[in-house]
């Protein structure tokens, strides 16, 4: 299974680590955890590099997308979609079927 982005969120992601002068191997990492007491996810993005096991996507030749396999399961048939806003990037992850990314 690998990890699916579209161009949009390839750009940005590329953006951000230029922006943050990430030197090279440096990706963005979706990482998430449970609160008690609710079914939903709570979704956190952070800079890293590379570790074993980790699932991957790739932007015009460069990892830019990091996550280890029990994230990568619940990424299982989503998209991550990203755009550039005044409060900096804003992140989506997309449904089949889902046309744009809503935060954004």
């Amino acid at each position: 299974m690998s990890l699916n982005l579209n161009d949009g969120a390839g750009s940005v992601i590329q953006k951000l680590l230029a922006d943050e002068e990430a030197g090279e191997g440096i990706a963005v990492r979706i990482d998430m955890h449970y609160h008690e007491g609710s079914d939903d996810p709570h979704v956190t993005l952070g800079l890293d590099s590379k570790r074993e096991g980790d699932l991957t996507a790739e932007h015009a030749g460069q990892v830019v997308l990091l996550a280890q396999p029990n994230v990568a399961d619940w990424l299982e048939n989503k998209l991550v979609d990203a755009k550039i806003t005044d409060d900096g990037p804003m992140f989506a992850f997309l449904e089949p079927g889902d046309k744009a990314c809503n935060c954004c």
